[in-house]
């Protein structure tokens, strides 16, 4: 993927411009039941690069970071992980890896559910974008940051601090 971000006419970055392919997918919300079945296509549910994943891991002793396995995870994907009751997102960008809330701050929508490239995540109720590493907003209609969490890689795990 190229990670160049395009440019508006005052030369600020135009993020809404970076996901203007992305943002017409058909995507649908999750509904928060378990019964749900998803026919969403992987396409929007994967940052475009495959099937998305989720995990539940325990939750760590105080001070210690969330372990989550990372093996298979491409650039622009990301996992949904559970740690006692709460919804976290681990993803790989072209940099790097991040880790942050699974909730959009508009409405509540899942990130997970969304679509990330180059560092930027879309949520797909409404479109806000954040970046994956600060957190901070992007694109409203979001007008309050995610929470993003310290992540360093270890092997074939990711090491989250909460």
């Amino acid at each position: 993927t190229d990670c160049h971000t395009p440019h508006d006419d005052k030369g600020q970055p135009d993020h809404k411009r970076l996901l203007q392919g992305v943002s017409s997918l058909p995507i649908k919300p999750k509904k928060e039941t378990k019964d749900w079945v998803d026919s969403t296509p992987d396409i929007t549910r994967s940052g475009l690069a495959g099937k998305w994943k989720e995990e539940n891991v325990d939750k760590p002793a105080s001070g210690q970071p969330v372990v989550v396995a990372i093996d298979g995870l491409e650039a622009n994907q990301m996992k949904l992980v559970h740690v006692a009751g709460k919804r976290l997102v681990v993803a790989r960008t072209d940099k790097g890896w991040a880790a942050f809330d699974d909730h959009c701050t508009h409405k509540g929508g899942s990130l997970a559910d969304g679509v990330m490239i180059c560092g930027t995540v879309q949520c797909p109720w409404h479109g806000s974008q954040f970046d994956v590493v600060t957190g901070g907003v992007k694109s409203g209609p979001a007008r309050e940051s995610i929470k993003a969490y310290r992540a360093e890689p270890s092997g074939d795990q990711l090491k989250v601090w909460l």
